[in-house]
């Protein structure tokens, strides 16, 4: 059977959505009563979490007060105790006045810490100001001087070191001879000196101050908000009786179940659903982590199920009846839309036929009548001419090589004319960075021509430092497409202050005989060699240089002094001046070629200074071997004069000698005492040698030989 189009819209249409129309209210309905409760339990695990982040802000600022106050603590050492005390005790009072919801602030200090003639581990003062019946008192007492509570706040703080939240306690305050005691819990800061436990900061507070805040919380109707410190002990409950007591002994039977107590002490998120005084909750709990402490407390929201289940009934009722009417609806506009589509709707499938087979022209724009959806569908289909003939007529300009073509999207959401446009954009940029790549190319060949260039005439003109420096220069202001340069270079010659010499000076493609000489630190040389930095001019002084040319004299717009650096030594400065800005790669190409000059020109003085030292050797050699030569003649003479004077020597002696033995012969030295005697001598005397060496002349007389003579 062959159904008319609008028979089939009808039926297709409004059969398939009746379907799914009634199949979505269905399901809808079927998870409305899961998704309300579980969103309104998510609901409540935000409020639990929101409450539990105001209270851990509230009590932040509390630990963060008692954390000042331990940190000032800690320059006990540098006052005397009465002082000490004084002071800090006008500390702690001055925040309890300023702060009303603080019951107390006090300080207990280790005895060793404070007083250095106690030695014992344990025992301490305590100073508390707290609020009594006629106003702010101050209670201190000295306690725990026969050892320390094991067990106790004060012992546990002391030995884990660490911020805590006290669970609630009672606390005896003395206010002059009367006594009373407060339900109160404490924010406590140890003070440490490096690793020295010197003791604790407290701020007491009072339980009604959370009592107040868990009395607002009620994100519903019937619910209420409770809290617990790290014990299980309720802090804040609807119930007054409750308070203090711990959550075990309120609900065994839940705590049992579900180990909530556990739960607090570890610190952990957890929800659970169960019967409470005969109504059925779901309860959410979530930690309040103060300070740095280790022992959080936690809020819990509960909420009584009655109250989501109510929502989601009434929700799933106003959605049924909803749904039913849309459908009858639904059905009457599609009955309706059905006519008013099918008449128009062979046009522009024929049209869009022709579209589909690759015929585009402009013949085949439609009359738009109407501004409704039939009017939409005929100008869309104009457009969608309108917009296809500029695609053709892009892709064709684009082909033909012009990137800067044209064109305009249809809407922001126009794939093809994005991607047409994106195919442009790639082409531009691939287009430019193949012309980047290609300058960067050329400008990396040019300075590798450079620096080849450089390392010839390096090379070639090693031995003549002046020459060397007009071969680079020259070089370098050609190469440059510069007007002017000039190369100095230190001068550290025997005898005189080291100096700054101009040795090479190129303009114009002409030499130039320049002589200047500067003294270390002068001009902007000196300052560029002293500063070992480059140094750029754009402004550059009337009488500082100017470039000669066929014009005649006009002074450069732009200056660069590189020094010329190697191994971070300084060998002198190379001096640039252009008409023209230097690019970033030229100025680059100058320092590098400033490393490779000031190697060379390191080569050339080693160089010269080998040669000189060479000279001066064989100088001092040649010298050497002279004064080798004459000491060696004047070695032989000497040994031809010891030797005349041995055999004259030898001589006399032989002649003394004959003398001797004819002749009577006597010695005296310069007093008159006789040193020798010859032995005829002796006889004639008729003495020994002993009698007469040492004597004086005219000391002693010859004695008469046997012969009388």
């Amino acid at each position: 059977m062959k159904f008319r189009l609008q028979t089939k819209l009808l039926i297709a249409v409004i059969g398939t959505i009746s379907v799914i129309y009634i199949l979505s209210i269905g399901y809808i309905g079927y998870n409305l009563h899961f998704s309300s409760e579980e969103n309104a339990k998510k609901l409540a695990d935000a409020f639990a979490e929101k409450f539990a982040a105001q209270t851990k802000a509230d009590l932040d600022v509390d630990m963060d007060i008692a954390r000042t106050l331990s940190q000032s603590f800690l320059e006990y050492e540098k006052f005397e105790s009465g002082v000490r005390n004084e002071m800090y005790n006008a500390m702690m009072k001055t925040i309890l006045v300023r702060n009303s919801k603080f019951t107390s602030v006090w300080s207990s200090w280790d005895l060793n810490a404070i007083d250095s003639g106690y030695t014992k581990d344990y025992g301490r003062i305590r100073f508390a100001y707290f609020r009594g019946s006629s106003g702010i008192a101050l209670q201190n007492d000295t306690v725990d001087l026969k050892g320390d509570v094991i067990g106790g706040t004060y012992y546990n703080i002391k030995s884990s070191r660490k911020e805590t939240v006290v669970d609630p306690y009672f606390f005896t305050y003395t206010d002059g001879n009367s006594f009373f005691k407060l339900l109160e819990t404490t924010v406590v800061v140890p003070m440490l000196k490096g690793d020295k436990f010197v003791g604790l900061v407290g701020i007491d507070l009072g339980l009604e101050r959370f009592q107040e805040m868990v009395n607002q919380i009620k994100p519903w109707e019937n619910s209420f908000a409770f809290l617990v410190s790290n014990n299980g002990k309720f802090i804040a409950h609807p119930d007054n009786d409750l308070i203090n007591k711990t959550f075990n002994e309120a609900y065994p039977a839940i705590d049992a179940k579900y180990k909530i107590s556990s739960i607090i002490k570890n610190g952990e998120k957890y929800a659970y659903q169960d019967t409470i005084n005969g109504g059925e909750y779901y309860l959410s709990i979530a930690p309040v982590y103060v300070g740095n402490s280790v022992t959080p407390w936690s809020i819990a929201i509960a909420v009584p199920l009655d109250i989501i289940m109510q929502e989601a009934r009434k929700s799933l009722a106003i959605t049924l009846l909803g749904g039913f009417f849309g459908i009858i609806l639904l059905i009457i506009v599609i009955i309706f839309l059905s006519n008013y589509i099918t008449k128009p709707i062979n046009k522009i499938s024929g049209i869009l036929k022709q579209i589909a087979s690759g015929s585009i022209e402009s013949q085949h724009k439609m009359t738009v009548e109407t501004s409704d959806e039939i009017g939409e569908i005929r100008y869309s289909v104009n457009v969608l001419i309108d917009s296809l003939l500029e695609t053709v007529e892009f892709a064709q300009k684009i082909g033909q090589g012009d990137l800067k073509a044209k064109f305009r999207k249809v809407s922001e959401t126009d794939i093809l004319g994005k991607a047409l446009i994106n195919m442009q954009q790639s082409l531009v940029k691939a287009r430019e960075e193949e012309g980047t790549r290609k300058l960067t190319e050329d400008r990396i060949n040019w300075a590798t021509v450079g620096h080849n260039r450089l390392s010839d005439i390096l090379r070639l003109y090693s031995s003549d430092i002046n020459e060397l420096s007009y071969e680079l220069i020259s070089f370098l202001v050609r190469y440059l497409n510069t007007n002017q340069g000039a190369l100095f270079i230190i001068r550290n010659e025997e005898g005189e202050e080291p100096y700054v010499e101009m040795t090479a000076h190129f303009a114009y493609d002409r030499r130039r005989i320049v002589s200047s000489r500067l003294i270390l630190g002068e001009g902007l040389v000196g300052r560029c060699i002293l500063e070992k930095e480059t140094i750029f001019l754009t402004e550059i002084p009337d009488d500082y240089l100017k470039v000669t040319s066929g014009l005649g004299y006009e002074k450069p717009k732009y200056l660069v002094l590189i020094p010329l650096l190697f191994n971070k030594e300084v060998y002198g400065a190379l001096e640039i001046a252009s008409f023209s800005v230097l690019d970033d790669y030229k100025v680059k190409f100058l320092e590098e070629a400033g490393t490779s000059i000031a190697s060379g020109i390191s080569i050339v003085v080693l160089n010269t200074q080998r040669t000189k030292l060479f000279a001066e050797t064989q100088i001092k050699s040649q010298e050497m071997a002279a004064q080798e030569e004459e000491m060696r003649q004047n070695f032989e003479e000497m040994i031809s004069a010891q030797e005349e004077m041995e055999l004259r020597e030898r001589e006399y002696k032989s002649l003394l000698n004959a003398v001797k033995a004819v002749t009577y012969v006597a010695e005296y030295d310069m007093t008159g005492r006789m040193t020798d005697i010859n032995d005829i001598t002796l006889e004639l005397l008729n003495l020994s040698r002993s009698q007469i060496i040492g004597r004086y002349q005219g000391t002693f007389e010859a004695k008469k030989s046997e012969d009388n003579t």
